[in-house]
């Protein structure tokens, strides 16, 4: 698999992604309002409930992405830079536009529309530094014919 083939399956994976983080930032939402003692909180617990589960939900995602695509690559990872340069690009786009609109009156009714998806590819990018991290390093330990190879 090519370098420009992981980078068109992390392109065509922001749109998913995104998706999941709307899904969970939501269900996220949902269960925060039925505990009363979050409605009125403070404004970190605030943020944590709508960045912290979107971060995760793209965390996952290219964790999972990472490993597969590694498994059919057959030991050949394309660097993380090229690999996962769409969710950078991505995400410091949304980060430009939320930057420059988060003073608008109207930001609030379509914050969570930009801040969940940017908070995913977010853990997008560290979800594939661990799992190129966790990838190479399995396979360093069992080298390419399956045999142990110490590491000093």
């Amino acid at each position: 698999m090519s370098r420009a083939w992981a980078v068109w399956i992390y392109l065509v994976s922001l749109v998913p992604t995104a998706f999941a983080s709307w899904f969970v930032g939501g269900a996220a939402i949902d269960l925060a309002n039925r505990f009363p003692s979050t409605r009125h909180s403070s404004v970190w617990v605030v943020w944590a409930v709508n960045i912290i589960p979107a971060f995760f939900a793209g965390f996952f995602f290219f964790l999972v992405l990472t490993g597969v695509s590694a498994v059919r690559r057959r030991g050949d990872i394309a660097p993380h830079k090229v690999r996962a340069a769409p969710l950078y690009v991505s995400s410091g786009l949304l980060i430009a536009y939320i930057v420059t609109a988060w003073r608008s009156p109207d930001w609030g009714f379509v914050a969570q529309l930009f801040e969940w998806p940017c908070a995913a590819f977010i853990g997008g990018i560290a979800g594939d530094l661990v799992g190129a991290t966790m990838y190479r390093r399995r396979v360093r330990r069992t080298g390419a014919g399956g045999e142990p190879i110490p590491v000093p």
